[in-house]
């Protein structure tokens, strides 16, 4: 069995190719480049998905708030109303009220739109956000009878 000392410069027993070879680098960079890409498309598709919730949240939270401004005063059922809100222009809505076969009970739907022009309502674009609440209205009935 052969030694090798430190006075020996090249030692018999070692194998001269030791290190990485420029194919197993190349192999390693690939690799490393295409979970860099697949990771970026995730945080891409994670700040889209984001931005899509934040936008659901602000959405249902202008129903809400259309909705219970409308149940202040209830006294336009079989009508449609539409608008745009004060604090948030590029915002719209559009309240339908209808009467129910059950005395006294309507359906209020509202629906949130984001305008693409703040100065106007466009109602051809599909809603954001829907909706649809059952609620007891004093007043009058789809047949016009008096309900307390």
């Amino acid at each position: 069995m052969l030694k090798c000392t430190r006075r020996q410069s090249h030692c018999p027993s070692r194998n001269r190719h030791s290190g990485l070879s420029l194919l197993e680098v190349i192999i390693a960079t690939a690799i490393l480049a295409g979970s860099g890409l697949a990771l970026f498309s995730i945080i891409g598709m994670g700040s889209k998905y984001a931005l899509r919730a934040e936008e659901a949240t602000y959405a249902q939270h202008f129903a809400q708030s259309a909705l219970d401004e409308w149940l202040t005063a209830p006294n336009s059922v079989g009508t449609e109303q539409s608008g745009t809100f004060e604090e948030a222009p590029q915002w719209s809505y559009r309240i339908e009220s209808q009467w129910l076969e059950e005395p006294g009970l309507c359906a209020v739907t509202v629906e949130i739109f984001r305008s693409r022009n703040s100065q106007r309502f466009e109602s051809a674009d599909e809603p954001i956000y829907g909706l649809t609440r059952w609620v007891r209205v004093p007043g009058e009935n789809s047949a016009g009878e008096a309900v307390p």
